[in-house]
């Protein structure tokens, strides 16, 4: 087919051509002003009067209504200021038995580095001097010797000078009984053994 297109036939004589329905009917109608509300003035937008339902001229739509109650970001902000204490309150009391057990683990190992050193120191005195004393004073320990982050000088003492059951003990190394770490050695042999 070749030249213009070729209008169908009864097309301009007012007719609906074959195949051409009636126009439809809009499904969504615009609001149409109420007739004797206010007098309509040319060029200006038609609004209603106050205490009047607001009807606009057509194509008219009213700004959207503001959303009423709290917005979104303030009841996160609730929820976290009051889930994330609750939380770490959680996190806390659970980390407690924990700290506690190191606390307890690093007191005994300050207090078996301690009671070990003055094993050693008894031993050297023995070896050079049998027949000395081997208390506390005999050892040459200074006062600043044994101190240290948990426990100090006054806290060691020698409880035995019997060079084959040597023993020295540091007091309340422990919550629970036997409170205090003891160290028992036999100097002539070099063994030692400590109680817990």
């Amino acid at each position: 087919m070749s030249g213009p297109m070729q209008t169908p036939p009864g097309f301009n004589q007012g007719q609906t051509p074959p195949g051409y329905g009636p126009r439809p009917v809009n499904p969504y109608p615009q609001p149409q002003l109420p007739p004797g509300h206010f007098p309509q003035q040319q060029g200006y937008p038609q609004y209603a009067q106050p205490g009047y339902p607001q009807y606009g001229p057509q194509g008219y739509y009213p700004p959207p209504a503001q959303k009423s109650g709290f917005p979104t970001w303030a009841i996160v902000l609730i929820v976290g200021l009051i889930v994330v204490p609750f939380i770490l309150g959680i996190l806390m009391l659970a980390a407690i038995p924990l700290i506690a057990s190191n606390t307890e683990e690093a007191r005994a190992s300050e207090a078996r580095a301690a009671l070990g050193a003055m094993k050693d120191r008894a031993r050297v005195v023995y070896q050079r001097t049998p027949s000395a004393r081997l208390d506390k004073s005999a050892l040459g320990v200074g006062p600043t010797e044994l101190s240290g982050v948990y426990f100090s000088d006054p806290d060691y003492t020698v409880t035995s000078i019997n060079p084959w059951a040597w023993s020295a003990q540091c007091r309340g190394v422990y919550k629970a009984a036997p409170r205090d770490l003891v160290i028992t050695s036999n100097l002539v042999q070099g063994d030692a053994s400590f109680n817990r």
